[in-house]
């Protein structure tokens, strides 16, 4: 199903662009059922980088999407709804009263979702490493009358450290960070300079006491365990963060050090019915894609989000 069209930029040219996308996405779906990214791209070569088109989303927010983005244009045209396991949960723990912390925000999605909830742009802070897609992250807050706080930082176990990004410029899902001097050479990739942040001084930046709870979103490809031990402060509040624990992943690692500080797991699964996960055996049994990434919810026993998502599990 697409996410309604808002425009496409910038003319007649970008128009044909993206009709002739949607054929032959349309084409190959009935052929074996993927490639529209690689669709995405090869249209790219031949009508250039400069045609976009925006959508609206979460009602009436808006996001650019160039047409050559194999990652974003497939998620939104013919295709099924992007993270609804998230959208589930977050709509049902997230108040006004919130702060989002977006770690990993990649053009801004979960934040323009956040905005639709808490007013406040200061209490929804959109984290991005990679410069690139921190420019577009920081044109989804124009687009929407700044609607929430961008910071081109990455999320470490220690503020201020110089880190290296390297992000692969066709699929921008995929992005790491590491250590300066560690050089990446591989196809497609670029790499870049970037200052390290933590969840405790985004904590001391921009949440007060007025602050109900803080949902931080973790999207840190190989980063979680560092991320996480750079915010003891705040994971020890009402506290609810949303990772990741990859398919590739089969001793489930991060969620193997998440229940060993101390925090209740709980996952989200294709159906929308939530799971307990006790340990990593428990997990296990629903990472049967090794492709793919796996969206699991923590947080503190005894604290008002805990109590939202054992109401969930029943």
């Amino acid at each position: 199903m697409d996410v309604p069209l808002a425009r496409v930029e910038p003319g007649r040219l970008a128009r044909a662009h993206l009709a002739i996308y949607k054929a032959a996405v349309a084409t190959l779906r009935l052929v074996k059922g993927r490639g529209s990214g690689r669709a995405a791209w090869m249209l790219e070569r031949v009508f250039g980088a400069k045609n976009a088109a925006v959508f609206r989303v979460f009602g009436n927010r808006l996001l650019r999407v160039p047409l050559g983005d194999g990652y974003w244009l497939p998620a939104l045209i013919g295709g099924r709804d992007y993270e609804p396991e998230i959208r589930f949960v977050l709509s049902r723990v997230m108040n006004a009263e919130c702060g989002f912390f977006d770690c990993g925000a990649n053009i801004g999605w979960w934040s323009l979702f956040a905005s639709t909830v808490i007013s406040s742009p200061r209490r929804i802070v959109a984290v991005e490493a990679s410069p690139e897609l921190h420019a577009r992250l920081a044109d989804t807050a124009s687009l929407n009358d700044h609607a929430f706080t961008c910071l081109n930082r990455a999320i470490w176990n220690v503020a201020g450290e110089r880190l290296s990004i390297a992000a692969d410029q066709r699929n921008h899902a995929r992005a790491s960070v590491t250590s300066i001097g560690s050089v990446v050479n591989r196809p497609g990739y670029t790499q870049a300079e970037v200052l390290s942040t933590t969840l405790d001084d985004l904590g001391r930046e921009f949440i007060d006491s007025t602050v109900s709870g803080v949902i931080v979103k973790l999207d840190v490809e190989g980063a979680e365990l560092r991320a996480l031990d750079g915010g003891q402060d705040i994971l020890h509040r009402n506290c609810l963060v949303v990772y990741e624990d990859h398919g590739a992943d089969v001793g489930c690692h991060v969620t193997r050090e998440v229940l060993r500080a101390g925090l209740r797991v709980f996952y989200c699964d294709d159906s929308l019915r939530m799971h307990d996960i006790r340990d990593a055996t428990a997990l296990a049994v629903f990472k049967r894609d090794r492709r793919r990434g796996y969206n699991l919810f923590a947080c503190r026993p005894e604290t008002q989000f805990h109590d939202i998502m054992l109401d969930l599990l029943k």
